[in-house]
C-alpha cells in the first residue's frame, strides 16, 4: 500500500508499506495529513487508519475502494482564497443538506472576492 500526503512542514510525501492480514502497523513516516492510499489491486478485507493525535480511526471496507478520474472534463482555474479567507467564507452543511457536487455548482462566488491568479504562482 502507498500511502501519500503532508508531512508536518507541508511537503508532499510518500510512504509505501506491506499490509499483513489481521495486524497493526505503525507508519515510521509522520503525516500532517492524508492525500491518498494507493493499493495495487482492491483488497480483500477492510483496511483501518487512524491517527495517534486525534484517535479517530476510519475503516475502509473493500466494496468502498474506487478510483476517481476526470474525464473530459474543462478545469477552469480562475481565483483562489487564503485558508483564512475560504474559512471566514464557507458556510457549514448540515447533515442531509443538498451540496450540489455533482451536476453542477449553484453557488455563486464573485470572482471579485477571490485573489488574482498571479499572486498564487508567484508563491508556488
Amino acid at each position: 500500500m502507498e500511502l501519500g500526503g503532508l508531512d508536518g512542514q507541508r511537503n508532499f510525501v510518500t510512504a509505501t508499506y506491506e499490509l499483513i492480514t489481521r495486524t497493526r502497523l505503525e507508519v515510521g513516516q509522520e503525516f500532517y495529513s492524508v492525500a491518498y492510499l494507493h493499493t495495487g489491486g482492491l483488497p480483500e478485507a477492510r483496511l483501518g487508519l487512524q491517527s495517534p493525535v486525534y484517535g479517530a480511526l476510519t475503516i475502509i471496507q473493500p466494496h468502498e475502494w474506487a478510483d476517481i478520474w476526470i474525464r473530459g472534463e474543462q478545469i477552469l482555474l480562475a481565483s483562489w482564497l487564503t485558508h483564512e479567507e475560504f474559512r471566514s467564507k464557507a458556510a457549514v452543511l448540515n447533515v442531509g443538506m443538498p451540496a450540489y457536487q455533482f451536476i453542477r455548482t449553484y453557488t455563486k462566488v464573485p470572482l471579485r472576492d477571490l485573489n488574482p491568479l498571479s499572486g498564487l504562482l508567484e508563491k508556488v
